[in-house]
């Protein structure tokens, strides 16, 4: 068994969780807000990892977060983004060592969900997961071990560093971009759910702003999909969750791309439930990476 903390912006997930059944035994989640002082959240991190019983008290515990953040030293870089700014050079994983009495092992957020879909998808032997929503996140799995550097994947793995025509990829496919696009092209200001309806109900202006964000993603990352020889993409995050778009706009261009570079397209399939993936998934690592429960 394994003790996990999956941390968002707003919240703290807690889990028993059977990796080698890959199963949230139980969990609970908790407010937790990213913006709160430094004693306030080391506070709200230790109550969560209590907060599951007896039965988890002395299991090691396993925490992905969101960076930046050195994962293998347990210490926030948080510098000039609005989460976690008060845990920035805190030793976070000295502090809940002692106050638990465990090991602590931590990793990227991302990855755990990656991870966890990979285990749920039936581990194929190279996986590429993405989380479409404030950005693009994203993990690359070779047999289940992230891959973080090498010519075959983007720069520590992470989509979100690569540019289209010159700018950064997020400042054409993300949320705040979408957003941003559709109200400079109508003087209309709709989130990205909005303009998706827009979109289905035929709409020329909010059409045009989404082929352009999805084709962006598409021609970004399809390189990457080619070297790296991905059989499965996974797309999860908020914004994925309009599958239907995920599928008329992303999918065939990038199978179009991957053809043309004479290679076989990945399949691309829509994430589960991303909260239940990342636990699994930290649960995997942590029984891979850390101390044995």
């Amino acid at each position: 068994m394994q003790r996990v903390l999956e941390v968002g912006g707003t919240h703290v997930t807690s889990a028993l969780v059977d990796p080698e059944r890959s199963r949230v035994v139980r969990s609970q989640r908790s407010d937790l807000d990213s913006s709160a002082d430094r004693a306030t959240l080391l506070t709200g991190l230790v109550a969560a990892a209590r907060g599951l019983g007896g039965d988890a008290d002395g299991l090691p515990l396993t925490v992905a977060i969101p960076g930046p953040f050195d994962y293998a030293r347990g210490v926030g870089n948080f510098e000039g983004v609005e989460k976690f700014g008060a845990l920035k050079d805190v030793a976070v994983g000295d502090h809940l060592s002692a106050e638990l009495g465990v090991p602590v092992t931590f990793l990227n957020d991302v990855t755990a969900y990656a991870i966890g879909e990979y285990e749920l998808h039936g581990r194929p032997r190279r996986f590429v997961a993405l989380t479409l929503g404030t950005g693009v996140g994203s993990c690359f799995l070779d047999n289940g071990e992230p891959v973080d550097s090498g010519a075959d994947v983007p720069p520590h793995g992470w989509v979100y560093l690569l540019e289209w025509e010159g700018r950064p990829l997020e400042d054409t496919f993300s949320r705040r971009a979408i957003a941003r696009a559709h109200a400079a092209a109508t003087g209309e200001h709709h989130d990205v759910r909005a303009i998706a309806e827009l979109a289905r109900d035929g709409d020329d202006l909010a059409t045009g702003v989404l082929t352009r964000a999805y084709g962006a993603l598409a021609e970004t990352i399809s390189p990457w999909l080619v070297r790296f020889g991905a059989d499965v993409v996974v797309v999860g995050g908020s914004i994925a969750q309009s599958w239907d778009l995920t599928t008329r706009w992303f999918t065939p261009r990038v199978e179009e791309i991957v053809r043309e570079a004479g290679a076989e397209p990945p399949y691309i399939e829509p994430g589960s439930d991303g909260e239940t993936a990342a636990l699994i998934g930290a649960a995997q690592y942590g029984e891979g990476h850390g101390a044995a429960g």
